[in-house]
């Protein structure tokens, strides 16, 4: 152990790792979180007391010839500090009890669990949008967080690849939108799956007849002679979402199969083969194949181009479905590749030699 790092041992600091003083990719990332230690907390106190100001100003200036409908009296009153003082204890009893038996994933010595430390940024605009409440099923409801929504779905496409330009007509336009979270961005999925898989080319106001929302999934099944219960294929690696989004769509959880993983913990395709060729045989319907990009324990990467070659194979015989990708860690990943990267590009051949300043984040 070198000199510089029995100093810090002997000063209480255990992160002997230090990244150099330039190295602006390390600064950048150390402003993001509120640190171990919360190193950060006066910057994150800061703009915490910015949104709070920002609200009380934009409650002072709907109509201020109103005045206040709280008024001092009322402030002053028995009851309004009984019920305050009460909210007071909690909100201080309940800090004190998550700061006490919460799990530290704020600190690099827990690694016990896939989850860690959240960004101040995020937590921030949580913590904002949270005071206006803005619902963003209707531009009308939320004039600003729909739009922000909109925004961020075509960066999350602009950084995944998909075209986003309406002129280029041999590629489908991206789109998408925020979840509350990967289990049902996975639920979403199925139903598409199944919503859009069977009825596509119905117009809209014939899906309104004939949509899995209006009539439910079993009449819609009887009415095409469908006796064979409609499977949903993807790798046993899977999120436990699925079989629970499977039940949750009507499909059955039983009929969520898991197709062995092959050395390297990815989708089998030779697997993926035997139980396509077996539904065509039983001329048994499949609402989609899934390719996880990234599966939760084991981080593989199915082979997405296998399962569209695949795919293409069995629809040339009579039989197609879609294929979603499950790009949970995959979506990760792909914010650190640069935006410019292009796969089988010479120039990516070679890995940089160094950081230089961090422009790789």
């Amino acid at each position: 152990m070198g000199q510089d790092n029995l100093k810090d041992r002997a000063d209480g600091n255990i992160y002997t790792s230090k990244a150099p003083e330039d190295d602006e990719s390390h600064q950048m990332i150390s402003s993001l979180f509120l640190g171990p230690h919360a190193e950060n907390y006066e910057y994150f106190k800061s703009n915490i007391i910015a949104i709070l100001e920002a609200t009380r100003d934009a409650r002072l200036n709907y109509f201020p010839e109103d005045g206040p409908f709280i008024s001092k009296q009322v402030q002053a009153s028995a009851t309004f500090g009984k019920h305050t003082e009460k909210i007071g204890n909690a909100v201080k009893k309940a800090a004190e009890l998550l700061s006490k038996h919460s799990v530290p994933w704020w600190s690099p010595r827990y690694a016990a669990h896939m989850c860690m430390d959240m960004s101040m940024p995020s937590l921030l605009g949580y913590f904002m949008t949270m005071l206006y409440n803005p619902n963003n099923v209707s531009i009308e409801a939320s004039p600003l967080t729909m739009v922000a929504e909109i925004e961020a779905g075509q960066q999350i496409c602009e950084m995944l690849g998909y075209n986003l330009d309406p002129e280029v007509k041999d590629a489908p336009v991206g789109w998408g939108h925020i979840t509350c979270g990967g289990s049902v961005a996975n639920l979403e999925s199925i139903w598409l799956s199944i919503e859009y898989g069977i009825s596509s080319t119905f117009l809209q106001d014939t899906m309104k007849q004939y949509g899995i929302q209006s009539v439910g999934l079993g009449p819609l099944e009887r009415q095409y002679d469908v006796d064979k219960p409609i499977q949903y294929m993807l790798a046993s690696t899977r999120h436990y979402s699925w079989p629970k989004g499977g039940a949750i769509a009507g499909i059955g959880s039983q009929n969520v199969v898991g197709i062995p993983p092959d050395i390297e913990a990815r989708l089998d395709l030779n697997e993926l083969d035997k139980l396509l060729q077996a539904s065509l045989e039983k001329q048994q319907a499949v609402y989609a194949v899934v390719a996880i990009v990234g599966s939760t324990e084991e981080g593989a990467v199915d082979p997405l181009r296998g399962v569209l070659e695949l795919r293409r194979k069995y629809q040339a015989q009579g039989l197609s479905f879609a294929v979603h990708a499950d790009a949970a860690w995959g979506g990760y990943f792909a914010t650190m590749i640069p935006k410019d990267f292009k796969p089988g590009d010479p120039k990516n051949a070679e890995p940089p030699k160094q950081t230089g300043k961090g422009d790789g984040f």
